[in-house]
């Protein structure tokens, strides 16, 4: 009777070990990564408007026209699921129900995108609007959603759909902080000589 208690046990041990593994299959099957033809250097080609909102559904929003990888975005040849960029925005105005619209300075934020479809912000940014209103939005991680769109071109499409980011306001805009930050806009990148991918 102990003998068979045992090999039951072993067998349900067994069972368990197999499970779990079935189990893990699918979650590594889900991992994304990207793949560049060549090591190089990530360059924006352009984009659309690139839009920070403090609350969804407020008409409140801080707006850029141009953005720049000013540092870093070095990619290896092969696969690779991580690339690092230093942005720099310029054109951006702040829009504020009672202030108006505002021209704006955003500080250069370093970002760390993933392959899993999330970002990094690995600094805090600070946005000026017109010296009467300041936003701080922190370091955070990981926001999400971020879309990534292989073309035919060999460039790669950046789609961020990006909810839940913190933040903090203070001056004649008011003194307040949340968590239901939103941003959004497209930008088409390139490596030179390189082509993208992702899967």
């Amino acid at each position: 009777m102990r003998k068979a208690t045992i090999r039951l046990s072993a067998l349900l041990a067994c069972g368990g070990v197999i499970a779990a593994l079935a189990m893990a299959v699918p979650a590594m099957a889900s991992a994304h990564e990207f793949t560049s033809t060549e090591a190089t250097t990530l360059e924006v080609v352009k984009n659309e408007t690139q839009v920070f909102k403090l609350v969804p559904s407020s008409s409140e929003a801080v707006e850029c026209t141009t953005e720049k990888i000013v540092k870093g975005g070095a990619v290896p040849r092969g696969s690779f699921t991580t690339v690092e960029a230093e942005v720099a925005y310029s054109g951006c105005h702040a829009v504020h129900t009672a202030l108006g619209t505002l021209s704006a300075t955003v500080s250069n934020a370093q970002y760390k995108f993933n392959a899993n479809e999330y970002v990094s912000l690995l600094n805090e940014i600070t946005i000026n609007a017109s010296g009467l209103c300041t936003i701080k939005v922190k370091a955070q991680s990981p926001l999400e959603l971020v879309l990534y769109e292989p073309l035919s071109s060999g460039n790669m499409l950046i789609n961020p759909q990006v909810d839940n980011i913190a933040w903090s306001k203070s001056g004649l805009c008011g003194s307040a902080s949340g968590t239901e930050g939103t941003y959004k806009g497209t930008t088409e990148v390139h490596g030179p000589e390189s082509e993208l991918s992702w899967k």
